[in-house]
């Protein structure tokens, strides 16, 4: 019977970190929509993060192209801090300077990497006291 209940509570534990990656890719698919008119470039970053963690991601941007970076938080999280690093990891953006905007429109003059940090608040600066972790999303558009 015990290894009955065992398997049971892993299966449902494997489903529900099915289910809420699920509802993240969906709520990162709908972010993209918000990039009008910019193109969407086709990498789509989602992830699950906790209060207090961050990610940081690398892209490489073609020179001639203006770019938007858009992040998106799930439900409750409110507004994420979001920094973007040349590839001499020097700060070209930093959103606690723009009112917490959580996009960013550019002209890239070469093609080069950057680094694109999100970090997810902590409770104590008035976000998400319910829920402690949540999706967090970035897309990435280009204008022809």
């Amino acid at each position: 019977m015990r290894k009955i209940l065992s398997i049971c509570f892993l299966i449902l534990a494997l489903s529900i970190s099915v289910e809420g990656n699920a509802q993240c890719k969906h709520m990162a698919k709908q972010t993209i929509k918000s990039l009008t008119p910019f193109r969407f470039n086709g990498q789509l970053s989602s992830m699950i993060l906790s209060e207090g963690e961050s990610v940081e991601l690398n892209i490489v941007f073609t020179g001639g192209e203006k770019y938007r970076v858009l992040t998106q938080g799930g439900r409750g999280i409110g507004k994420l801090a979001l920094k973007i690093y040349d590839r001499n990891h020097k700060l070209v953006f930093d959103n606690t300077e723009h009112k917490m905007a959580q996009m960013w429109d550019f002209d890239n003059q070469v093609t080069q990497k950057f680094t694109i940090e999100i970090r997810f608040p902590m409770s104590d600066e008035g976000y998400n006291d319910v829920t402690g972790r949540g999706c967090v999303a970035l897309v990435v558009g280009y204008l022809k």
